[in-house]
């Protein structure tokens, strides 16, 4: 029987070795993501303005920081400094009446929308989230300026983390603010609620900046 094999010695002996998949972990406290006009090269930020009704379609603004900023990461105090400049919008062309920001959007000249975050909250976790959605949020506060017209706004901020291939922790961080303005507050004639979502992307590292 000196030629006979079991399955365990095929399985053990005889079968290729498998890469593990990396344990992907949350950044550590204290962690910092950058941001910056000049790296990368591609829009990483993004306001959008919808009405809660649906009755009015929505408005979308993109670009990238004005300058330098941080998203200083924390389980439970996360910190922030950066200003966002979205000063291009899609579907700009034709008649602007029907969407969100129709009172101050003439046809072919969208207003430049800017965002400032200024503070962070305890990061608290959401009563019912979605499946596949944020399970934690924090309250944030801001200046939101559309067309010169600056507002402070408040609301909240979830986060996702963006890994690489074999990546352990985190190479950068993407926020979703979500804010309620006045209209009137950001210069429409209508003081009914416009829903705001501010989005961008830091990273750990920064990509070169290409000349």
């Amino acid at each position: 029987m000196r030629h006979t094999f079991t399955l365990l010695t095929l399985l053990t002996v005889g079968a290729p070795a498998f890469a593990q998949k990396p344990v992907r972990k949350p950044p550590a406290d204290g962690t910092e993501f950058k941001l910056a006009p000049d790296a990368p090269k591609y829009v990483t930020a993004d306001i959008e303005f919808r009405d809660p009704t649906g009755a009015k379609w929505p408005n979308f603004f993109y670009g990238k920081p004005a300058a330098a900023g941080t998203f200083t990461f924390h389980s439970k105090t996360p910190s922030a400094a950066f200003t966002l400049t979205c000063d291009k919008m899609a579907q700009k062309l034709g008649d602007q009446s029907r969407r969100v920001l129709g009172d101050i959007t003439p046809e072919d000249k969208p207003p430049a929308v800017a965002f400032a975050l200024t503070k962070c909250g305890e990061v608290k976790p959401i009563a019912n989230p979605e499946k596949n959605g944020p399970k934690e949020q924090f309250a944030s506060e801001g200046t939101l300026t559309v067309g010169g017209k600056p507002a402070k706004v408040a609301g909240s901020g979830t986060w996702k983390f963006n890994y690489g291939k074999d990546g352990e922790f985190p190479e950068s961080i993407q926020l979703s603010l979500r804010f309620d303005a006045k209209g009137t507050d950001l210069g429409l004639k209508s003081p009914d609620p416009v829903q705001v979502t501010v989005s961008c992307v830091a990273f750990k590292d920064l990509p070169a900046a290409k000349k």
